[in-house]
């Protein structure tokens, strides 16, 4: 009875194309590494490291998630926010403010996630775990 409910749950969960997926990418686009749209999914400018930074500071929001900041080797910064089931980790470029790339996952099989896009190859250097009272 338990494997009828986990398949119908599947079978939901998938549509006919991956472009029923909510996806920042345009439709048809192929999942996996992609270019870094200019524009959000609501074709608003991405948040530079200092707005990122201060939402990722707000404890008032995504409570329960554990957030992270930090830098890789080849200079880019990171913001992480790392829910147990979802996150996304965004890329800056080096000390400048620009969004370079993110990645995101999820355990959520209802949900749709573009795993990496623009540049997100990171070698952690640094990590400091932002913490909410």
């Amino acid at each position: 009875m338990r494997s009828i409910f986990f398949a119908l749950a599947l079978s939901l969960s998938c549509g006919d194309s991956e472009d029923e997926c909510d996806s920042i990418l345009p439709p048809g686009a192929p999942r996996g590494h992609q270019d870094l749209p200019s524009t959000d999914d609501e074709g608003n400018p991405w948040p530079t490291y200092s707005e990122a930074t201060a939402d990722l500071e707000d404890c008032t929001r995504d409570e329960g998630y554990r957030r992270f900041r930090g830098t890789c080797s080849d200079g880019k910064r990171f913001l992480s926010r790392d829910g147990g089931y979802t996150g996304n980790t965004r890329y800056y470029g080096g000390e400048g403010e620009a969004l370079v790339g993110f990645d995101s996952f999820s355990d959520v099989i209802l949900e749709c996630v573009d795993p990496s896009v623009g540049d997100s190859r990171c070698e952690r250097t640094s990590i400091e775990e932002i913490l909410c009272p």
